[in-house]
């Protein structure tokens, strides 16, 4: 009775000890993490982000580089020179970071909690188009005409029968103006024009003749310098 009563003692001193270790690891963690990325990095951590063990190619991700060096505004609070990546297939933003212990890892931020993103001299913004399928898009250019790119990856099945596992396809921007209150969507140059009155098609065609510009292929970078031209020659 006596040793049953020692034993019972002694498993309960353990199961404090370990109760007490690990709560002061999450503190330390807790400390750690809002001394390192600020409270609200923690509050609003959707989920650990685990790369794919499948046999994919390619990748999910915006980019050539895949992971920037950029800023976040999380509830208007800022959170500088942050290594992001953009999964352009779930559409999801991901903090990498170092841990408590020193390891690497990546977390999904939650994106209801995004304002916006700055990364490779690219602004993305939570996405309020309601005809667009994303939570987030490309800020190009914000005037009297907006106008914005939505990005995306799909994922297939090989179809090959002796390669087995997934391909992510290429990344594909979607380009989006909205002009005197009404959405368009444009692939060309074509379209591009018929969004505008026929009095300014010329110039518009001019300028995209000048700079040898392909809207199929422009950059963003282009693309906000077309149509800060556009707004400042249309009425």
């Amino acid at each position: 009775m006596l040793n049953t009563r020692f034993l019972f003692l002694f498993g309960v001193i353990l199961l404090g000890v370990a109760t007490y270790g690990q709560n002061r690891n999450l503190i330390l963690q807790k400390n750690f993490f809002d001394n390192k990325y600020g409270k609200d990095v923690l509050l609003y951590v959707g989920k650990i982000y685990y790369p794919e063990n499948d046999i994919v190619n390619g990748n999910p991700l915006w980019g050539e580089k895949g992971i920037y060096e950029g800023d976040i505004v999380i509830d208007g609070e800022r959170f500088e020179n942050k290594q992001l990546m953009y999964n352009i297939f779930s559409h999801d933003f991901i903090l990498e970071f170092k841990d408590f212990n020193g390891a690497e890892k990546q977390i999904i931020l939650a994106p209801d909690k995004i304002d916006s993103v700055f990364i490779d001299e690219s602004i993305f913004i939570k996405n309020t188009i309601s005809q667009i399928d994303n939570k987030f898009v490309q800020l190009v250019h914000d005037g009297k005409i907006l106008c914005v790119l939505s990005w995306e990856k799909q994922k297939f099945v090989k179809q090959s029968t002796d390669q087995k596992g997934f391909y992510y396809t290429n990344e594909k921007s979607f380009k989006y103006l909205i002009y005197n209150k009404v959405l368009y969507s444009f692939k060309n140059r074509r379209e591009l024009l018929k969004i505008f009155d026929k009095e300014y098609r010329n110039d518009i065609k001019q300028y995209i003749s000048t700079n040898k510009i392909s809207i199929k292929s422009i950059n963003s970078k282009q693309l906000g310098q077309l149509v800060n031209y556009i707004e400042k020659n249309v009425n």
